[in-house]
């Protein structure tokens, strides 16, 4: 049976429940605009998460733990690095006697930097976790993942999107290991003429890489992180709002503390006994535009998402990879479908101060929800 067809009045019952995430996402940016990974109005808001799931979910579990969370502070260093790193080379260039430390420096610089990149802080996680049985025996499990802290603003997609983001960081991976190379050439079979100043046009790289985050502007994440927090609540909101229930699969809707860290923290504890029965993660990000609904799979087919758009009437395409969703699947072990509709042109607010309240789409919304509901209805009839 298809979600539209489990009610008379389907569609403004999805929209009571388009509201009901709406207003969940108001309520939480008003009381808790800033939730930085691990702090305490993250916490706060996980304990709103549990207090508005109590009367829908058949069980509510709160997962504390610790993750390793990664600092926004890290391209800094890391960029500095690298900039002394090219302007010793060309002062090395001049004085041969000193090429020795011209390899340990190009060494060092590329074992820091990576270091760096992946440096990470302790963070405190709060996952809630909500179960909801079907009406018959457990088959199959429906996991629905969305996070709720609010990132730090990532500056270069403010000022042009993805594309400036995507050439800084791996622009920069390149110097790193480009300029490592012909130094280390360098100082074993002499010096190229004037090759090492080519090194000069990896710096506006580096810098570009520094103005990675800032980490002074927490955003509210309302699109970014909060739609799909509340479209993974509301798939299991509907249920049991309108007395429904899924045959054989169990739906679990979980919100997770700091993001793909938090979401790999819970498989960590909740996978292996989830091996039970026939298991897929649903992934939800930003539900912003329903012109820019697209998806990728992990271990699976494409099967289950393509017929969940179309019984929806959502347009959607294959996307690329994620963090989060990678992270969620581990590679070859878990299936996993990652859902995203960010708008990507006229109205990008991911990650920016812009992405508040009142730049939430109630269409974008409305659209996930179905199509989240859906998902759940053909895996619960025919499985993946």
């Amino acid at each position: 049976m298809k979600a539209s067809e489990s009610l008379p009045n389907y569609d403004s019952k999805v929209r009571e429940s388009t509201n009901f995430i709406i207003k969940s996402i108001k309520q939480t940016c008003k009381v808790f605009p800033s939730r930085p990974a691990g702090s305490e109005d993250e916490q706060k808001a996980q304990q709103y998460v549990k207090d508005t799931m109590a009367s829908f979910a058949d069980e509510i579990k709160t997962q504390n733990s610790v993750v390793k969370y990664p600092k926004t502070s890290t391209p800094v260093p890391s960029g500095l690095f690298l900039i002394i790193s090219i302007i010793f080379a060309c002062v090395a260039g001049f004085i041969p006697a000193i090429t020795v430390y011209l390899m340990l420096s190009a060494v060092f610089c590329l074992s820091v930097a990576l270091f760096l990149v992946s440096a990470k802080t302790k963070t405190p996680v709060q996952n809630i976790v909500c179960i909801k049985n079907p009406s018959g025996e457990i088959k199959r499990r429906i996991v629905f993942i969305g996070n709720i802290n609010s990132p730090v603003e990532r500056r270069l997609l403010r000022i042009s999107g993805t594309k400036l983001e995507s050439i800084a960081v791996t622009g920069f991976l390149c110097a790193i290991f480009l300029c490592a190379v012909y130094d280390i050439f360098y100082c074993f079979f002499g010096e190229v003429p004037y090759a090492n100043f080519v090194e000069l046009i990896f710096i506006p790289v580096a810098v570009l890489t520094m103005l990675l985050y800032n980490s002074k502007q927490v955003v509210n994440g309302a699109n970014g992180n909060l739609t799909g927090t509340f479209d993974s609540l509301a798939v299991m909101q509907y249920l049991s709002y309108n007395n429904l229930k899924l045959e054989n699969t169990q739906l679990v809707s979980v919100s997770v503390s700091a993001g793909a860290w938090g979401a790999a923290e819970f498989l960590n504890e909740y996978g292996n006994s989830f091996g039970d029965a026939e298991t897929v993660f649903v992934s939800v990000d930003c539900l912003q535009s329903d012109k820019w609904f697209n998806y990728t799979t992990f271990n699976m087919s494409d099967g289950l998402i393509k017929s969940a758009a179309a019984n929806s009437g959502v347009e959607i395409k294959k996307g690329k990879d994620t963090l989060s969703s990678s992270l969620i699947a581990k590679p070859g072990k878990y299936k996993a479908i990652r859902i995203s509709a960010a708008d990507e042109k006229e109205n990008f607010v991911y990650s920016t101060r812009e992405d508040v309240v009142t730049s939430l789409s109630p269409m974008a919304i409305e659209a996930g929800l179905k199509l989240s509901l859906e998902t759940a209805y053909i895996f619960d009839e025919k499985g993946i």
